[in-house]
């Protein structure tokens, strides 16, 4: 996921065709440490992010898990810039 090559093997099966919706249900394996754990999610928030500036079409949606924490505000900021809009969902 972290492969600089990724956004192109997902577009590649893909057909090269962007979609209307992605949706992650990435995370990494914790180890128990809650700042590591944390921010390792959110290094992988921000890997689909990029994957979703090649394959998503203009207008799409993204639906992802992010975790409560230090490095969430990063994320929604990074969403803002390529969404107009962003909600958080609570289970």
């Amino acid at each position: 996921m972290f492969n600089e090559k990724t956004p192109d093997i997902v577009m590649k099966a893909l057909d090269y065709e962007k979609v209307d919706l992605v949706v992650s249900d990435a995370a990494p394996e914790f180890v128990g440490e809650r700042t590591r754990d944390h921010m390792q999610s959110i290094d992988m928030n921000k890997a689909v992010i990029e994957i979703c500036e090649h394959a998503l079409k203009p207008g799409g949606s993204l639906l992802m898990k992010i975790f409560v924490g230090i490095g969430e505000k990063l994320v929604y900021d990074e969403l803002k810039m390529f969404f107009k809009e962003t909600k958080r969902i609570k289970p």
